[in-house]
């Protein structure tokens, strides 16, 4: 499981939080907080939710990329894939 470290701004991750913290749940005190998503890419921010929680921000450029490579995947052409794309 995957959470946001705010203090540090980034991902902490279960087994780091369990071996320094001894748990793997979220600890507020600690600016250690749960994700509205487990994300599978490096988020470049975090914003924080009404809830509590923080969404992982993904990169416009990494979205832009995986949509291009998805089009090409389909049988597009590279230049046809960028020109949808934008």
């Amino acid at each position: 499981m995957k959470y946001y470290f705010e203090r540090e701004d980034r991902i902490i991750e279960s087994d780091e939080m369990i071996r320094k913290y001894g748990t793997s749940e979220a600890i507020p005190e600690l600016t250690i907080y749960e994700l509205s998503i487990q994300p599978s890419y490096d988020p470049v921010s975090f914003n924080k939710l009404a809830n509590g929680t923080f969404y992982p921000v993904q990169s416009y450029t990494q979205v832009k990329a995986n949509a291009i490579a998805a089009l090409v995947a389909a049988g597009y052409t590279q230049a046809e894939a960028e020109s949808t794309v934008g």
